[in-house]
């Protein structure tokens, strides 16, 4: 289950923010235009046990300001998008107090991965930084998710001295919201620029059940490991590629939620909702089986391998049992090991080959070739099982 912290301002007296709690998951709908909008601020998309946690750097940065008791975060991102945002939506910093008159469409752009890891390459050093994030809109009269729009933005850096963690909170804090080069709230702001929100859908589809198989488990980094993070990392991860390259709603994936039903909404101020989840008319089973790692090639240079992912990805309507797709698919990415390099990080290489594959097969959609299907499929009539879900993804717009 996700927590998001969402600012709440109260204009009928001193400005003040206060910590909201929201239970929801991510889902992209589209329908009836939106042109306007309130403004929520910064949150977070985890367990609210797990925000230190998942978010290392970020909570350390993301500290109360003692002069303005804002969220440091929150702060800027508002700054910034009062000065850089050039969209057709009207974005309302200032009433969220007016929410209970209705019809009220609320935004907040909420991270969901921090990724920092350093890899020693020979005498040297590399850093690999990311954010995600989500655009996430959501209907405050109804309490129900109505879009949520990826956002990725990552940082690459050689040193050839030890990177220490204070050089790792600058990348962090520079990714954010540094006017040079690529950050967080430049892309959102682009978001905001090219984003059609609408309010409804014909159609819905979902991640439903997600396997992880137990040869998986060894590759993973600590943090995945615990309880069903990998699972949700998974769904999450597809739902994202499937949503942007094909602009269609995604809903959350609620692993230990019924489908149909509603989830709690609490907000600090001691008001309690219940979030509509729809049922979805489509759902995607995605199975992890294995990841595996290959030697490609050797000489005095270096070594190289090949890193692969397996998935095995099944498109069904739930009401009638009926399957439109049911296959397997890989991908495989090389990565060149220097000879003077002791120690490699196959993770972050097993993520990009995961990410590859989704990213590929959720673009094969829209046009299906013999092509690609024998290089990355070893099911019978692939061509025509992505046409079918084509056909359905077009049902869903």
């Amino acid at each position: 289950m996700y927590i998001f912290q969402i600012r709440i301002q109260n204009i009928k007296t001193i400005p003040k923010i206060i910590s909201a709690c929201l239970f929801f998951f991510c889902t992209s709908v589209y329908g009836q235009a939106i042109d306007h909008v309130y403004f929520a601020g910064f949150s977070y998309a985890t367990d609210f046990e797990a925000i230190q946690e998942t978010f290392p750097l970020t909570y350390k940065l993301n500290v109360i300001d003692t002069v303005t008791k804002t969220p440091v975060l929150d702060a800027k991102l508002m700054d910034f998008l009062q000065k850089n945002n050039t969209s057709k939506i009207h974005l309302n910093f200032n009433e969220l107090a007016k929410l209970d008159s209705g019809n009220s469409i609320v935004l907040s752009l909420a991270l969901e991965n921090e990724t920092v890891y350093v890899e020693p390459i020979g005498d040297n050093f590399r850093l690999v930084a990311e954010l995600s994030a989500q655009a996430l809109y959501f209907d405050f009269d109804s309490m129900t998710i109505i879009g949520a729009f990826p956002i990725t933005v990552q940082y690459i850096h050689a040193s050839a001295k030890p990177i220490k963690e204070k050089e790792k909170e600058k990348i962090i804090h520079d990714l954010y919201s540094s006017e040079k080069g690529v950050s967080l709230f430049a892309e959102f702001a682009k978001h905001l620029d090219t984003v059609n929100l609408k309010r409804k859908y014909n159609s819905t589809i979902q991640v439903g059940n997600v396997s992880v198989g137990e040869a998986v488990k060894e590759h993973l980094p600590q943090e995945l490991k615990v309880n069903s993070r990998m699972k949700s990392f998974v769904a999450q991860s597809f739902s994202k590629f499937l949503s942007s390259n094909q602009q269609v709603s995604v809903l959350p994936y609620s692993k230990g939620s019924a489908i149909g039903g509603k989830m709690t909404a609490r907000f600090a101020d001691g008001r309690v909702y219940s979030l509509n989840i729809p049922e979805a008319d489509y759902i995607v089973d995605l199975e992890l089986p294995k990841l595996l790692k290959m030697k490609f090639s050797e000489n005095n240079v270096g070594t190289s391998w090949i890193y692969g992912s397996y998935i095995n990805f099944k498109l069904l309507e739930p009401l009638s049992g009926k399957i439109y797709a049911d296959m397997k698919i890989k991908n495989g990415v090389t990565k060149e090991t220097p000879a003077a390099q002791t120690y490699v990080e196959d993770w972050p290489v097993y993520q990009e080959s995961l990410f590859v594959l989704f990213d590929k097969l959720t673009k094969e959609i829209t046009k299906p070739t013999s092509k690609w299907a024998k290089s990355h499929t070893s099911s019978e009539g692939s061509v025509e099982q992505l046409k079918k879900v084509k056909e359905i993804i077009e049902k869903c717009k």
